[in-house]
């Protein structure tokens, strides 16, 4: 089993999600914010806000939904690989300079993600 290590809720103003949050549930916001991403320690994994590039209403229909679940791997490659061989095929891995991450969609066309980022 692969633990969830983060929930990615697109919104429109990071700041005020991230302080309603923070007051409301006691969630602690952990360093390394960067402009339109903020993450919050929730316990066993992490809530991430990312600034949304489309209005809410485009992106909150079925099979376009604003959150993404994310399981952390160490090498995306390797895991991509490995789901494949199951039958779950990854899109494109992306890479920056600090982290790696390819998404895909469940059968009701929730994203779901590969990343190795803060692992």
């Amino acid at each position: 089993m692969l633990p969830i290590s983060r929930i990615i809720l697109f919104v429109r103003d990071p700041d005020t999600v991230a302080n309603f949050y923070q007051k409301h549930f006691g969630l602690q916001l952990l360093e390394g914010a960067e402009k339109g991403w903020i993450e919050l320690s929730a316990g066993g994994c992490t809530l991430a806000l990312h600034r949304a590039n489309r209005p809410a209403d485009s992106i909150g229909s079925i099979g376009h939904s604003p959150t993404t679940i994310v399981f952390g791997v160490q090498d995306v490659h390797a895991a991509k690989a490995s789901f494949a061989a199951n039958g779950l095929k990854f899109g494109k891995v992306y890479e920056s300079a600090d982290f790696a991450f390819a998404n895909a969609k469940d059968p009701e066309g929730n994203r779901i993600q590969l990343s190795s980022r803060g692992m």
